[in-house]
């Protein structure tokens, strides 16, 4: 019996710390899923990852603590960092808050360029490596040359291709659309993220994402038995 499909789409950014618990947590469902004897080998999961602004879509790479100041205020970062650290480390991932923050419209183009021309493990192996860098490494991914640095091991083929492609003079506008039709959508916030018909707004817990990863994969098999 072949394998169903399920489409999983997501609405992110890459300095958006909840995409990157989302994406953990939905990593943990889907193992859950695919753990039970009933399950196993059923679903091919697609998930494609889409551009949203979480900061200011232009303007100048700052110090990634001082924008929180300027964004929340001293003492309502006070409180988030070590919450988010927290609640990071009940993921596996260790949050800092050093380095700098900036526009993301670069790494967009980047996700794009990798959905178009490489297979998913390299999709997933590039935003992980985008999201480390960010959060845990302290690291700058508002750059070409920080981009194609942040990923290297990840198994893109072309690195000059990807240079191309995010050097592109339409390349801003495309992600800007792409922004503004979630945000007609009502994507307000994220990540945003769509399991088949069914949406899920926020990084929720992994027994939740769980219960839509089996609505939506019932759905697929009823459709393939008609």
């Amino acid at each position: 019996m072949s394998r169903v499909i399920v489409n999983i789409d997501i609405v992110s950014d890459t300095i958006c710390p909840w995409c990157f618990i989302g994406k953990r947590r939905l990593e943990r469902a889907i193992r859950l899923f695919d753990q039970s004897a009933d399950n196993r080998d059923v679903v091919n999961w697609q998930i494609r990852w889409h551009p949203f602004y979480l900061g200011p879509p232009e303007g100048p790479i700052v110090n990634k603590l001082q924008r929180y100041r300027e964004k929340f205020g001293e003492e309502r970062t006070a409180a988030i960092v070590p919450h988010m650290q927290q609640v990071g480390q009940v993921e596996g991932i260790r949050f800092s808050y050093g380095g700098v923050t900036g526009p993301t419209y670069l790494s967009h183009r980047l996700i794009d360029y990798v959905q178009q021309n490489e297979p998913a493990s390299v999709v997933d192996a590039v935003i992980e490596k985008l999201f480390h860098r960010y959060f845990e490494a302290e690291g700058s991914i508002f750059t070409v040359d920080d981009l194609l640095e942040a990923i290297e091991g990840a198994g893109v083929k072309d690195a000059a291709q990807a240079r191309s492609f995010m050097e592109a003079p339409e390349g801003r506008s495309q992600v800007d659309a792409e922004v503004a039709r979630a945000q007609s959508q009502g994507v307000h916030g994220v990540p945003d993220i769509t399991i088949g018909r069914f949406h899920v707004n926020g990084a929720q817990e992994p027994e939740t994402l769980l219960h839509f990863l089996k609505r939506a994969a019932t759905e697929a098999t009823s459709r393939s038995e008609l």
